[in-house]
């Protein structure tokens, strides 16, 4: 729990602004990424492979169908649709706190370790987070890229 430093409410572990008044909950000591980021999620039941993006900006989560245009992690080929992942399901972006979350109105939630997060409230995600969208649940490997592991990913794409 965060409480905030202005009016004393009590706030979930990673919140950037107050429930209760809207302040920021940022500190002084938080880290602030200074480039592009690396974003991967693994299913939690140990199903195969992870999705993985390179985040400079903004992505967005959910599953794709038929007639639409696909997120930039789609959550379609782990059973999106069945465990009521939304097609514009949540955000991740580059903030000043680092790698955040929103649930941009989601049907049946996001959360994270277990606690449903506010829709349209930016949330700070960390490696080993758990996040669920609807009950489709991933662990979070956040990394933040180098000059060396920047290099290193360009050799490797050929």
């Amino acid at each position: 729990m965060i409480v905030c430093p202005s009016c004393g409410a009590c706030n979930l572990k990673g919140a950037l602004v107050c429930d209760g008044c809207g302040a920021e909950l940022m500190g002084a000591g938080d880290h602030i990424p200074a480039g592009p980021m690396v974003v991967r999620f693994r299913l939690v039941d140990g199903g195969d492979g992870a999705v993985e993006a390179r985040l400079t900006e903004e992505l967005s989560i959910g599953r794709s169908d038929a007639g639409g245009s696909p997120p930039d992690i789609d959550l379609a080929g782990w059973g999106g649709a069945d465990a009521g992942v939304s097609r514009r399901h949540a955000l991740a972006r580059l903030g000043r706190a680092g790698v955040e979350l929103e649930d941009v109105g989601s049907t049946n939630g996001t959360w994270v370790d277990g606690r449903r997060i506010t829709p349209y409230r930016p949330h700070r995600l960390q490696s080993g987070d758990q996040v669920s969208f609807g009950a489709l649940a991933v662990r979070v490997e956040i990394a933040e890229l180098t000059p060396r592991t920047q290099a290193a990913g360009a050799s490797s794409d050929g």
